[in-house]
C-alpha cells in the first residue's frame, strides 16, 4: 500500500508547471465510491450520476483530455485512483460513469475506505505527470483512511494540503443538497470540489465560473477555500465628482477603467465615487483597512480611499467609496514641454492599474453558509475547515485602468508664433548688423565729412582742425551712433547722423 504525506509530495509536480503552463488544461473528474457512498449509488431516486454526466458534458472541452477515475483507498491488491476513461469524448466520459460502482476491500465484504489525500496526489503526479488539470472532486465530504473515524481531522489535512501546496492556485466547493437513502447509510447531500492546478487551469475555471455554465446545474454558490489574498472585493464605479472636463466610462471588456482629459484642463485630481461588494464568499469581512494605488510603468502613486476601514461587510454586501485620482502623477508631459510637441493635436494613453490592499483582513464564515453546511452535513463541523489561514491576513484587488490625454492643438501654434517672431527679431538683428550708417564728423570749427560704419567696426580718418593742420581722428561704432575711441587732447569731435 502506497502513501503520500503532506503537502510536499506535489512538490516535484510543481516543477513540471514550469515547464509546461503551455500545456492545454486536462479536466479530471475523481468521484468517490467507498462505502460511506453507498446511498448514492443505491438509492434508485439518486441523482448522482446524471450530476456527473452533467458536469462533464459542460465543462469538458470538444477536444481537451478528459479523466473520469474512481476513488477511494489503496489497500494491498487494490489500487486508488483508478481511471475508467481517458480521451478526448466528452460523451464517452460521461457515459463511463455508468461503470462506477461501490468497491469493497479485498477478500471482504467491507467496503474500502477513502483516502482524499492520496486521490489528489496520486492524479498529478501519475496521471496528470504534472501538467495543468482542472480537478473534479465529487464526495460525501467523508474522509476516512483506513476507517479513520475522525474525519473532521483527516478533512483537515486535506484541507492543510489544498492551502500549502503552491501549484493549487484555487479551490472552490459546492455544497449540494441531494437526499439519498441507503442500504446501510442515507445523506442530505454532497459535496464537489474544483481544485485548479497550475495557472492555466485557474484562468480556466476563473473563465468557466464567470461563463455561468456550471451555474445551470450547481444552483448552489461555490464557498471559496483558496485564494484568500486576492480579489476579496469588487469596485463598481459609478460617477466621478469634481470633474467637469474628465470622462469616466468602462471597456469593452467591463473591466478596465477609461479616464479621458483634456490636458489643458486643471486635473490634478478627480474624485471617483462608486461601492465595494465583497467578493469573498462564503466570508464575511469583519475587518480591515483599506488603501489604493495607482500603479503603471515607472509610477507607483498613492491614492486617497474613504472610508479607510471596512467592518462586518457580509458577502455579496455592499458599501459606498470614494478614491481620488491624481492624473497629473501618472508621468503625462506637460502640456508646454518638449515632450508635449509630438502629441499635439492627438490622445496620448498611459495604461496601469488601481490597486486596492485591505491589511490586517479578518475573515469569518458568514452564517448563511454554516447554516446551509449545517443542513447538508449534519453534525459535522464543517464550517471550522472553512476557516481561512493566515494566508487571508491581506488581500489585493487591481483593476486595468488607462489614462487618456487630449493634447489640444493651440500651444503648437502659440509655439510656432513665438518662433517666429524670434526668427524675425533675429532676421532683424542681422540686418542691423549688416547694414551700414552714414554720419558726418568734424572737429570744432573745421568743416564737415561723411564716414560709413556697419555695427561693431571701426575707422581712422583725417581731420583738419581750425587752423587746417591734419588731426588723426579713430571712430569706433557699436549698435547706435559711432564714438570717438582716439583724438588729439583739447580737440572736440561733432558726430552727427545723416543716413
Amino acid at each position: 500500500m502506497r502513501r503520500y504525506w503532506g503537502a510536499g509530495a506535489l512538490l516535484l509536480c510543481s516543477l513540471w508547471l514550469a515547464v509546461d503552463a503551455w500545456a492545454e488544461v486536462s479536466q479530471v473528474f475523481l468521484v468517490q465510491n467507498s462505502g460511506w457512498m453507498e446511498p448514492f449509488y443505491v438509492d434508485p431516486k439518486s441523482e448522482f450520476r446524471p450530476l456527473l454526466q452533467a458536469l462533464i458534458q459542460a465543462v469538458a472541452p470538444p477536444t481537451g483530455e478528459v479523466l473520469v477515475a474512481e476513488f477511494n483507498q489503496s489497500i494491498q491488491t487494490h489500487k486508488s485512483p483508478q481511471l475508467i476513461y481517458r480521451g478526448t469524448d466528452p460523451v464517452k466520459a460521461a457515459k463511463a460513469v455508468e461503470r462506477i460502482g461501490l468497491v469493497r476491500k479485498p477478500g471482504s465484504t467491507a467496503f474500502v475506505d477513502t483516502d482524499f489525500q492520496e486521490a489528489i496526489v496520486t492524479t498529478v503526479r501519475e496521471f496528470l505527470q504534472g501538467r495543468p488539470a482542472l480537478i473534479w472532486l465529487l464526495t460525501n465530504n467523508k474522509n476516512s483512511p483506513n476507517n479513520d473515524q475522525n474525519t473532521v481531522a483527516k478533512n483537515k489535512e486535506f484541507y492543510n494540503l489544498i492551502h500549502d501546496e503552491p501549484a493549487i492556485k484555487r479551490v472552490i466547493a459546492y455544497p449540494l443538497g441531494m437526499p439519498v437513502v441507503g442500504h446501510k447509510f442515507s445523506a442530505n447531500g454532497l459535496m464537489i470540489y474544483a481544485l485548479a492546478y497550475g495557472d492555466t487551469a485557474d484562468a480556466e475555471l476563473e473563465q468557466l465560473l464567470a461563463s455561468g455554465v456550471l451555474a445551470k446545474f450547481l444552483t448552489e454558490r461555490p464557498g471559496l477555500l483558496k485564494p484568500l489574498d486576492r480579489q476579496s472585493i469588487s469596485f463598481v464605479p459609478e460617477g466621478m465628482e469634481e470633474a467637469k472636463a474628465v470622462r469616466l466610462t468602462m471597456g469593452t471588456d467591463r473591466q478596465t477603467w477609461i479616464i479621458e482629459a483634456d490636458a489643458s484642463t486643471n486635473t490634478a485630481e478627480v474624485h471617483i465615487y462608486g461601492i465595494f461588494r465583497n467578493a469573498f464568499y462564503p466570508y464575511s469581512i469583519a475587518r480591515a483597512e483599506v488603501t489604493a494605488h495607482l500603479i503603471g510603468e515607472g509610477f507607483d502613486l498613492p491614492l486617497p480611499v474613504a472610508p479607510s476601514e471596512l467592518t462586518d461587510l457580509q458577502p455579496g454586501k455592499q458599501q459606498p467609496v470614494t478614491v481620488g485620482l491624481v492624473i497629473a502623477g501618472a508621468r503625462l508631459p506637460s502640456l508646454w514641454s518638449l515632450k508635449a510637441l509630438p502629441l499635439m493635436g492627438t490622445e496620448h494613453t498611459v495604461r496601469g492599474r488601481i490597486e486596492v490592499t485591505l491589511e490586517h483582513q479578518e475573515l469569518t464564515v458568514s452564517k448563511s453558509f454554516m447554516d446551509r453546511i449545517a443542513s447538508i452535513f449534519p453534525g459535522d463541523p464543517l464550517p471550522e475547515v472553512f476557516q481561512p489561514g493566515k494566508e487571508a491576513s491581506a488581500s489585493a484587488v487591481s483593476w486595468p485602468v488607462e489614462i487618456r490625454v487630449k493634447y489640444p492643438l493651440y500651444p503648437l501654434v502659440v509655439i510656432g508664433l513665438i518662433i517666429l517672431l524670434a526668427v524675425a527679431a533675429l532676421a532683424a538683428m542681422i540686418a542691423a548688423l549688416l547694414k551700414s550708417a552714414t554720419y558726418t564728423v568734424r572737429l570744432e570749427g573745421s568743416e564737415r565729412r561723411a564716414i560709413s560704419l556697419r555695427c561693431f567696426t571701426s575707422t581712422t580718418m583725417e581731420l583738419k582742425d581750425r587752423r587746417g593742420k591734419l588731426q588723426r581722428v579713430k571712430f569706433r561704432r557699436g549698435f547706435g551712433q559711432p564714438k570717438t575711441i582716439e583724438a588729439p587732447s583739447g580737440i572736440q569731435v561733432l558726430i552727427d547722423k545723416t543716413t
